[in-house]
């Protein structure tokens, strides 16, 4: 025997399938998961750019050193890295290997650095782990004395 509802049983019953049904509050939902969604992406992308650009502005900085030393302005290779470590050192990261040496009258400088010391919000060595960044340029070495 099937005992019919209570008058309270049913309201509650009715009040819980309208509020089921009810809407108003999945906006708010969405945009939270939506915001935060999009605030990662930035997050990574502004990593990204900011990677990209320091080792735009190293590569620049390896390629002026070589400049400078195929021309005779700086007369040794560890004076060429010197150069490289302390322009690097100013302007980029501390945490720069840089090797510079001439073979067979090519200059090649290189400098190498974590991706950590260039993140705003490190979300790509976090993703990535400890990876370097590493540039490097070839000059030859002009002989003015001939």
């Amino acid at each position: 025997m099937v005992r019919p509802l209570s008058t309270h049983a049913v309201r509650v019953k009715r009040s819980a399938s309208r509020h089921l049904l009810e809407e108003a509050g999945a906006m708010t939902v969405e945009f939270v998961i939506w915001f935060t969604t999009f605030i990662l992406i930035l997050g990574v992308v502004l990593d990204a750019a900011m990677v990209l650009y320091g080792r735009t502005s190293a590569l620049k900085v390896v390629q002026d050193a070589n400049r400078l030393r195929s021309i005779g302005q700086i007369e040794t290779d560890v004076g060429t890295a010197a150069f490289i470590q302390d322009v690097l050192t100013h302007n980029i990261t501390d945490d720069a290997v840089v090797a510079s040496g001439v073979t067979a009258g090519i200059l090649t400088s290189s400098a190498e650095f974590p991706i950590r010391d260039l993140e705003l919000f490190g979300f790509l060595s976090g993703l990535s782990g400890n990876f370097t960044i590493k540039v490097g340029a070839q000059h030859m070495v002009e002989n003015w004395e001939v």
